[in-house]
């Protein structure tokens, strides 16, 4: 058959879609990664799909681009006022994902070796956008075991965050029902208002995006804004010489977008176009698959989890030592601490599941929600959105 730019995205298209399919039908316990990994390896190593069926599809091409946007709109979705309603729980992910960084980069670096350790710290603390970083710098190096290494970490990591998570969030979750029917008048649900405390912040004074009124609001004044960020990140670049990480500095220019009224949160999304970008994103990190082999895949299984285990082990000391500290229980400082294999929407997912199992009443589960999910989803949002981007940032520089 003659690969077009049509047949190769079609395929494309249709290996994410059953990759879907599985995770929802699994209820996000086959990770859609895995599914898409299987089916790209599968059809790479049979010779049904060309190597450069990425190439042809284009996805290659527009990575670049929706890589810059993707990381300022990552910058839009700093919420100071929502962070500092969780401070508590700020803390403990960010000492599990320190917990990682410190035990995992100078035991992973004896053990498999230096390359490995820095390509496989950042993925493990959570999320594709560290994952792409790191895979994108060991591919630029002629690394190509690395890159892979990188991408399956990634792969992998729901095997061990999704069933640990949700034990322990029905564990935290029966502790906290049993006190709740004791005595319901003195079980206050203290979470939850970090979404109103925002809304009360951003009630409003005169930004450039409110003077703008909604019917000129379209993707395309979206896509705009978020055009004219990138084009300062290149000038910034330009005249300082690449001084800065640019990764960093892409999050910075969307929290100072924010901040300054320019930009609204994940303009993306108002943009209608978070779909397309995701799932392009997500293809392409099957082009580090295009050259493997199943000798250089069955080799690196020894390394991805005993990087897996290396860093379940760095979450479970960091996050309980300061969870202790913080007044939580091992349970809540674990579920808070795995967050970093997970990301949303598996932690919301989880957290629902584990929420529906233990309450039997709606308003038990509707305590329940209100304590473990802001939690989780806080968790979420700093580690994988925000940490683990950074945490990539440094590191692809000391590769």
């Amino acid at each position: 058959m003659q690969w077009t730019l049509v047949t190769a995205l079609t395929t494309v298209f249709i290996a994410m879609y059953i990759a879907e399919i599985v995770t929802k039908k699994t209820k996000a316990r086959v990770p859609s990664l895995l599914v898409v990994s299987v089916i790209f390896l599968a059809g790479y190593w049979s010779g049904l799909f060309p190597r450069d069926i990425l190439d042809t599809a284009m996805v290659n091409s527009m990575r670049q681009v929706m890589l810059l946007f993707v990381l300022i709109n990552i910058g839009t979705m700093f919420d100071i006022q929502q962070i500092k309603s969780e401070w508590k729980t700020v803390i403990v992910i960010l000492a599990a994902v320190a917990g990682i960084v410190v035990i995992v980069t100078p035991i992973g670096s004896a053990v498999f070796g230096k390359d490995m350790a820095l390509a496989a710290v950042p993925p493990l603390t959570g999320g594709g956008m560290a994952t792409i970083i790191m895979s994108d710098q060991a591919a630029a190096m002629g690394l190509p075991e690395i890159a892979m290494l990188a991408t399956l970490i990634f792969v992998f990591q729901g095997f061990f965050g999704f069933p640990l998570t949700s034990f322990f969030l029905r564990k935290e979750g029966r502790v906290m029902i049993e006190q709740f029917r004791k005595n319901k008048s003195s079980v206050k649900t203290s979470a939850a208002s970090g979404a109103a405390v925002s809304k009360a912040a951003a009630a409003e004074k005169k930004t450039i995006n409110s003077m703008v009124p909604e019917k000129y609001k379209t993707p395309t004044y979206y896509l705009t804004k978020l055009g004219i960020l990138a084009v300062i990140v290149y000038i910034i670049n330009l005249f300082t010489g690449q001084f800065f990480s640019q990764t960093i500095l892409e999050i910075a220019i969307g929290v100072i977008g924010v901040m300054c009224g320019f930009l609204e949160k994940e303009p993306l999304k108002k943009a209608q176009s978070m779909g397309i970008l995701q799932l392009c994103l997500t293809a392409s990190f099957m082009r580090n698959f295009a050259d493997s082999t199943p000798q250089q895949l069955f080799g690196l299984i020894v390394p991805i989890f005993g990087f897996l285990v290396m860093a379940s082990i760095a979450i479970a000391v960091a996050s309980i030592l300061v969870g202790k500290v913080m007044k939580f229980s091992v349970s809540m400082s674990m579920a808070i601490g795995l967050n970093c294999f997970l990301g949303f929407p598996f932690n919301y997912i989880i957290c629902d599941e584990a929420v529906n199992a233990v309450g039997e009443t709606e308003e038990e589960r509707e305590y329940l929600n209100g304590i473990l999910m802001p939690k989780m989803i806080i968790s979420g949002i700093v580690a994988v959105s925000m940490v683990s981007t950074l945490v990539a940032g440094m590191f692809v520089g000391m590769m």
